[in-house]
């Protein structure tokens, strides 16, 4: 099942990181590194930490935004500490890992950038968050070794459950139908002042969270995008 698992790396500013998660992903078997809006790459000192994993950094896909490099995922998991104003559920590595193997679906772990981790944006699109517990004197974790926790977590909960390498049934639908009915939606309460006094990213965000947790079937987009298209027309 590590073909259903994307280890994603948003707006990553040092080379050297690039190449030692690159390392660690093929150290834990796995093979998926897609990189958003890097800083420097390719870049000869990414090969250099890579130190055998050059063809996980070569097959590497880039894109420009995280919500393109996630489209096709049905389960996204932003690693990050820091507290929402609008809560997700909140996980340890293993708490993930055993979520993840256990009803296996097109997953991605995405680590946002070293100056500052994931923007607010960024975890919109996630539908859980993964946070790694440091010591407390001193709390902050290199990139490449949080890649390393999260999928060594993973290696231990697979390698207890050999036998699961099929995509199980999923949780939802991939996110990117997810952020084009929400999209659609904000479209029609703005053409119908519904928005007025309203704060635009506010709003999205709950939109966001709601269907995360809500839409589990492609014929329900289908059915709530259908109507929003028929209030669209009658408003013509």
């Amino acid at each position: 099942m590590e073909d259903f698992i994307k280890i994603v790396l948003s707006r990553p500013s040092h080379p050297a990181n690039i190449g030692a998660a690159a390392r660690a992903i093929k150290v834990m078997g796995f093979k998926k590194l897609v990189l958003v809006k890097p800083k420097i790459f390719p870049h000869p000192e990414a090969n250099v930490l890579a130190s055998g994993a050059s063809d996980i950094l070569n097959s590497a896909l880039i894109f420009d935004e995280l919500s393109s490099a996630v489209c096709e995922e049905t389960l996204v998991y932003g690693l990050t500490a820091r507290s929402r104003h609008f809560p997700l559920p909140v996980l340890t590595p293993r708490e993930a890992a055993n979520e993840i193997v256990l009803n296996p679906q097109k997953t991605a772990l995405v680590f946002g950038s070293e100056n500052g981790g994931l923007l607010n944006k960024e975890i919109d699109i996630c539908h859980k968050i993964v946070t790694i517990q440091t010591g407390d004197i001193y709390s902050s974790l290199n990139l490449a070794h949080a890649v390393s926790i999260c999928l060594h977590e993973l290696r231990v909960i697979l390698a207890a459950n050999p036998k699961i390498n099929k995509l199980g049934n999923p949780q939802g639908q991939p996110i990117s139908e997810i952020i084009k009915l929400v999209d659609h939606l904000l479209e029609v309460m703005e053409e119908i002042d519904f928005l007025k006094n309203r704060k635009l990213k506010y709003t999205r965000t709950r939109l966001l969270n709601l269907f995360k947790r809500s839409i589990r079937e492609a014929s329900e987009i289908k059915m709530l995008r259908g109507f929003l298209t028929a209030v669209q027309k009658r408003n013509l």
